[in-house]
């Protein structure tokens, strides 16, 4: 977390900010029931014809979504921006690997199911977390409680690509998050257990720095803590897809 500002103000009134920015080189995309990759390196082309001009050379092992299957020789695909066409002998299908998942189209603001979290409010406290997300990802953010017996969630949210979500009436404390980058998110019962995930190019992250929702007293008026960030994921050369600028944290570790 970089390029932090905390302000404070007299209650009830609206003010911030910490800016936290999150970038991580990474890509997602759309796909449908199967899963395409390039199983050589390819060169994307502005036609299907071997003749028109290269918009780009695509390496091997690549994830593309396939958009039309324009004849036994050519297809049209889209990847990390970039749209054409590429000889079909070099793009291979696999399978959905999550097909017995089922998808879940939740709204900015809900709480994914089959969390054991007891939510947790201060309705007197005025204040906020407003999360705000960029276009290359959706997110789920989990904010997380620091006591002197461990930590907790209070509070877990989705957030829509592109999307922002105003996290209110935070209770007194220290807080840190716990995020989950994504897209395709899906739940599946295992056992007694309900399991929750992004199942395409989920990626997690836990917050460095800290967020204290406690009150503070200025010349004599008491101010409320709010705080606003920044979460998107930047998307690297096409060529260096895997050059992660923050370090990562398991699914395991996300969802204790």
């Amino acid at each position: 977390m970089k390029n932090q500002r905390i302000d404070h103000q007299p209650v009830k009134s609206i003010f911030n900010t910490l800016l936290i920015i999150f970038f991580f080189n990474s890509i997602f995309l759309c796909f449908g029931q199967d899963t395409y990759f390039t199983n050589n390196s390819v060169n994307l082309r502005s036609a299907p014809s071997v003749s028109s001009n290269i918009v780009v050379t695509l390496p091997k092992n690549l994830e593309v979504t396939v958009v039309e299957k324009t004849n036994a020789e050519w297809y049209s695909i889209n990847v990390q921006g970039y749209n054409g066409y590429v000889a079909a002998r070099y793009i291979s299908v696999q399978p959905d690997p999550y097909a017995d998942w089922e998808k879940k189209d939740l709204k900015s603001g809900e709480a994914p199911d089959c969390e054991n979290i007891n939510p947790q409010y201060d309705f007197k406290l005025e204040n906020y977390l407003e999360v705000n997300v960029g276009k290359n990802t959706d997110v789920v953010v989990k904010l997380m409680k620091m006591t002197n017996y461990g930590e907790e969630c209070i509070r877990m949210i989705y957030v829509r690509g592109g999307d922002s979500h105003r996290i209110k009436n935070v209770p007194e404390g220290k807080y840190y998050l716990k995020i989950a980058y994504g897209r395709d998110f899906r739940k599946k019962k295992v056992g007694d257990q309900c399991e929750v995930k992004f199942v395409k190019n989920a990626q997690y992250e836990k917050g460095k720095d800290s967020f204290s929702f406690n009150l503070v007293e200025k010349n004599g008026e008491i101010m409320i803590p709010s705080f606003e960030i920044f979460l998107d994921v930047a998307v690297s050369s096409i060529n260096n897809l895997n050059n992660m600028n923050s370090k990562d944290i398991s699914e395991k570790e996300f969802n204790n």
